[in-house]
């Protein structure tokens, strides 16, 4: 749910008249919500001190806030205050979810009462904007609430889903299961197909607004598993990244790749953003460690590497799995490009060298808009600095893999600087 755009005229006389009285505004909506409430609830103020009265009064100032600043309060806004307040009362129904939303348009009903009252005839369009955007505000704080509220009592009330994720993450360390499996009521088969989820990050979404995003996403998700396999399917998928083990004799072995596929491109149209996986089949359940390793591995080159989102398998990658991997190696084909960290053009040339195999060097240069003489003239730079020649075969390879770990270094790198909440 997106809150409508804000219509009101800029600096309008509505907004400007109630701007010395938000805070006492604030106060007073904040009343009435808590005066909906049941007297048994509503009568306990120590109940209430701590963090509900604050958080009406933080949404309710902040929304008027907004206003007085011409802009449209954000979702990330409005999660960051309302979120941990429905986190602490969900469990148990401290306060039912019925009660907080009678009480949210109770709320919004005097607020719009007191905006009326303060209108006056010329008002008339800024108070119809004003009516539209609380409609989409509230509807957007419903929805923060309810979601908020779901999570939480699958938590509270629901062990089983805790039970199959720690089973799941049992299997994949290569720790004893049987207690387990009891305990989450699953019988383990001898196989299983093992599957590993990446999601791309959604740009400029962070803090409380990324949370409320892979939540949504593991609903979705775990909606879609359980329907894939007619029955709950055990996985460590948070919303962002994760593994799923799927019972091998659940899929036709002669359809399971479509069907694989099928289910990410089906996860990847609910989600809304870019979906990676790859996928190991039949493995017996010793080997799922290390093939649930193999997978996230896989699935994370994939994404950093830029490929188009879908399912990938281990042969996919070889060469990439190899040269990635930590070691001595690893770090000489590295280093071989820290001559041209000082020339970004001649890494961009090597770079558009690599992609086109070195056989068609003036394509190459087309794409890069220069001469296919300057083009060659970069490239023997290139070796000149780095002492390995990519225009000769073996130099060539060595380049080849170096822009693979630079890429994926560099990838890495863009990741971490975006800060926590990011896939």
């Amino acid at each position: 749910m997106t809150i409508a755009p804000l219509r009101l005229a800029a600096h309008a006389p509505l907004v400007a008249r109630l701007a010395p009285r938000i805070p006492e505004i604030a106060l007073e909506v904040r009343d009435v919500c808590v005066s909906a409430m049941p007297i048994q609830v509503s009568a306990t103020e120590g109940y209430f001190a701590d963090d509900v009265r604050p958080a009406i009064y933080a949404c309710c100032s902040g929304y008027l806030r907004a206003l007085e600043e011409s802009r449209t309060i954000s979702r990330e806004e409005i999660a960051r205050i309302v979120m941990p307040v429905a986190e602490r009362h969900a469990p148990g129904n401290r306060i039912g979810l019925s009660l907080l939303m009678s009480a949210l348009h109770s709320g919004a009903g005097h607020l719009w009462s007191l905006i009326a009252e303060s209108a006056e005839p010329s008002d008339a369009a800024d108070l119809a904007a004003f009516t539209e955007h609380l409609f989409a505000f509230i509807g957007e704080v419903s929805a923060v609430l309810a979601e908020t509220y779901i999570d939480s009592e699958q938590s509270a009330y629901s062990g089983d889903p805790l039970a199959r994720r720690a089973l799941c993450a049992a299997l994949l360390k290569g720790d004893p299961a049987e207690e387990l499996a009891i305990r989450a009521d699953i019988t383990l088969v001898d196989r299983y197909d093992v599957v590993a989820l990446q999601i791309r990050s959604e740009e400029g979404i962070s803090g409380p607004g990324a949370m409320l995003g892979a939540r949504h996403r593991l609903r979705l998700a775990q909606q879609a598993f359980d329907h894939f396999a007619g029955g709950p399917v055990l996985n460590t998928f948070d919303g962002i990244s994760g593994v799923v083990l799927l019972a091998a004799e659940t899929v036709d072995v002669d359809q399971s790749g479509d069907a694989i596929e099928q289910l990410i491109a089906t996860l990847e149209r609910q989600f809304h953003i870019d979906t990676h996986a790859a996928v190991c089949r039949d493995i017996v359940r010793a080997e799922i460690p290390a093939s649930g390793d193999t997978c996230r591995q896989v699935a994370e080159i994939a994404q950093l590497l830029g490929r188009p989102s879908g399912l990938y398998r281990p042969d996919d990658f070889l060469l990439e799995q190899q040269i990635t991997r930590p070691g001595p190696a690893r770090e000489r084909i590295a280093a071989l490009l820290i001559p041209l960290r000082e020339h970004p053009h001649l890494l961009e040339t090597l770079e558009m060298h690599v992609q086109y195999g070195g056989a068609d060097r003036k394509t190459a240069a087309d794409k890069m808009f220069i001469h296919p003489n300057t083009f060659s003239y970069r490239l023997r730079r290139v070796a000149e600095l780095t002492g390995v020649d990519p225009l000769q075969p073996n130099g060539f390879r060595l380049h080849a893999a170096a822009m693979i770990i630079h890429r994926i270094d560099r990838a890495k790198s863009g990741i971490c600087a975006e800060g926590p909440g990011t896939s």
